[in-house]
């Protein structure tokens, strides 16, 4: 027993890291999003849409690096660097605005959060 908790602190650490990854990504998708809008090549319509992509990559690439720290069940943990990733992304954005509210939203941020890093994951680990 004392092996496999040994070997789930690494785990867990990669899964962590894996979603600052990918918070880090999309704080630079934000800044490029940001800076698109200020040289007024798209128009404020276009956030809802780019929101979802950035939520999307994101949570794609914590599944992509932490798939790269497994030994077997990449997707598994594909998917739980992702819902961590948005778990990440929703409390920042609920402590900037102010509310925690648990609403429809959020849950499926998470639920895109988790397929994106599953299937992320899935397709790295079928490349390979």
């Amino acid at each position: 027993m004392a092996k496999g908790k040994a070997m789930e602190k690494p785990m867990l650490f990669q899964l962590i890291k894996a979603a600052f990854i990918g918070s880090a990504a999309s704080l630079v998708l934000i800044l490029i999003l940001a800076a698109v809008m200020w040289k007024q090549l798209i128009g404020i319509e276009a956030i809802p849409v780019a929101n979802a992509v950035i939520k999307v990559l994101s949570a794609a690439l914590a599944g992509f690096a932490v798939q790269r720290h497994c030994q077997s069940k990449a997707w598994l943990y594909g998917a739980m660097a992702g819902l961590i990733y948005a778990g990440l992304a929703y409390t920042v954005f609920a402590i900037i605005s102010g509310s925690f509210t648990l609403n429809a939203a959020m849950l499926s941020d998470a639920l895109i959060g988790m397929l994106s890093g599953m299937i992320s994951a899935m397709i790295t680990r079928a490349i390979k």
